[in-house]
């Protein structure tokens, strides 16, 4: 195969054609999805399928956890008189790596820096490296200020290329007879997947006669474009399920206003100023809450400074214009996230009343058992709270059974409002089945859906199926 410099990228970074010179890598991690850092990582140059040299080092994370009664753990290590750690028990176990030896290895900072400049702008190659290449985006992020954009390989998609199963590493090694030495320890993981890749590489030429570019980049953007697709729809079910406004009016009837913030992750958008900043950062210490600049896959609110100044100057902006800090939190929030955008002058009110809270409960620290959950909306509550009446649609396409310029008129005269645009103060999204069904997961009206319901306003997007089933269950005269 002839190899290629300047290839067309998918939005899911996935390289669309087979390199013969690349990075195979691996990482171990935390296993927390809220405190989510790298704790070693490993990679192998490759030139024309030699291995020409290697980079291995276990990471000491940015943070560390204090020791609780609840935890369960392997190993532990002090610092400042405080006991502390970074993995328990479970990822100890796994990967054979204890806590002390976390707490002696470089800085993130330190090998993050040593990585970039090993890897430069190689393809990079890995086994189910989803995970992986998020936690490469938050570091660079947090250590660079930028993004991560190295296209990757990773040898489970190429598993499913070639005979339609998704192997594990392990399954995938005894496929072609690699010893399975060291599991779960990223030298030997990394090594291993490239043995792996050679193989799937001469396979996949041998079963196509010589690798088939066109075919393979065809069937990355297919395999892409579906699991977007799948992913979208589950976030938006998750989205209308555990709608952030519902939450909140259950969290101040049952006296937990604020309790929503204790052991988060808030990022500061550059708007709030730098003393704000700091004040902010010295009243949450005691409630081990992160604060930070950048947004990350693990934040969950955004500071803005004034909640109505920053939704006004964003409502009118393409993705591409908006605020950068927005635009990461409705990327993550399209994936499954559900960071909330939130102004200082709420956070305030939540630390005030977190203060006054935990004064009364004589709460003196993070509980990890403390958990505020609330039950999604069954399909039948949906029902049960839709209205025609009175209520603001946004219709984004046709239906399949009507064209939306008629569904608009039946909806007026049965006592409904049809917007040309999506504001806050909307009711119903309804997405259709008509030709272009598919079209409004990719659109700008979208992402304006994701801000405003981080923003906290009850907006809820209905497909044609569910629009049928309320309208027919709730409108004696339906006009479907």
């Amino acid at each position: 195969m002839e190899e290629k410099h300047e290839n067309n990228l998918i939005a899911s970074r996935h390289a669309d054609f087979l390199p013969k010179s690349y990075v195979s890598f691996d990482l171990e991690a935390t296993g927390n999805s809220k405190f989510n850092y790298m704790i070693e990582i490993s990679a192998f140059k490759v030139i024309d399928f030699e291995v020409v040299d290697e980079y291995s080092s276990l990471i000491r994370p940015p943070r560390s956890r204090k020791v609780t009664k609840s935890s369960r753990l392997l190993s532990e290590c002090e610092e400042f008189g405080d006991k502390i750690y970074y993995i328990d028990k479970f990822i100890e176990s796994l990967t054979g790596i204890d806590n002390i030896s976390i707490h002696k290895a470089e800085k993130e900072a330190d090998v993050i820096k040593k990585f970039r400049d090993f890897v430069g702008d190689s393809i990079l190659v890995g086994h189910g490296v989803n995970n992986d290449i998020n936690l490469l985006k938050d570091t660079y992020m947090r250590v660079f200020g930028e993004e991560f954009t190295n296209k990757y390989i990773d040898t489970q998609a190429l598993g499913v290329f070639l005979d339609d199963r998704e192997y594990s590493l392990v399954n995938l090694c005894n496929k072609y007879s690699i010893e399975n030495i060291d599991t779960h320890r990223a030298s030997s993981d990394a090594y291993r997947t490239n043995l792996c890749y050679i193989n799937l590489y001469k396979d996949i030429e041998a079963k196509y006669s010589s690798i088939p570019d066109k075919l393979f980049a065809n069937w990355i953007e297919d395999r892409h474009n579906k699991q977007n697709r799948i992913l979208k729809n589950r976030t938006m079910k998750s989205l209308n399920a555990k709608n952030w406004n519902s939450h909140y009016e259950n969290m101040k009837r049952e006296d937990y206003l604020a309790l929503d913030i204790i052991g988060s992750s808030l990022s500061f958008d550059m708007s709030v100023s730098s003393d704000d900043f700091h004040s902010f950062k010295k009243r949450l210490k005691k409630f081990d809450i992160r604060l930070h600049r950048d947004v990350f896959s693990n934040t969950n609110f955004l500071i803005v400074d004034d909640i109505a100044t920053f939704s006004n100057q964003s409502k009118k902006l393409k993705f591409d214009e908006k605020n950068p800090n927005l635009k990461r939190v409705l990327s993550f929030n399209i994936k499954g996230k559900k960071i909330k955008v939130i102004d200082k002058k709420l956070l305030t009110s939540k630390i005030d009343y977190l203060e006054e809270y935990t004064a009364r409960h004589k709460f003196d620290g993070l509980n990890d058992e403390l958990s505020i959950e609330y039950p999604s909306k069954t399909k039948g509550e949906l029902v049960d709270q839709f209205s025609v009446l009175g209520s603001k649609f946004y219709l984004y396409n046709d239906l399949s059974t009507m064209n939306s310029n008629d569904l608009k008129i039946r909806l007026i005269n049965d006592g409904a409002e049809v917007r040309d645009v999506i504001d806050e103060d909307l009711d119903y999204i309804i997405v259709g089945e008509g030709r272009n069904k598919n079209t409004f997961y990719n659109s700008e009206e979208c992402n304006r859906f994701l801000e405003i319901l981080a923003y906290g306003n009850d907006v809820k997007l209905l497909n044609e199926e569910n629009f049928k089933l309320c309208i027919n269950l709730k409108v004696k005269n339906t006009i479907i």
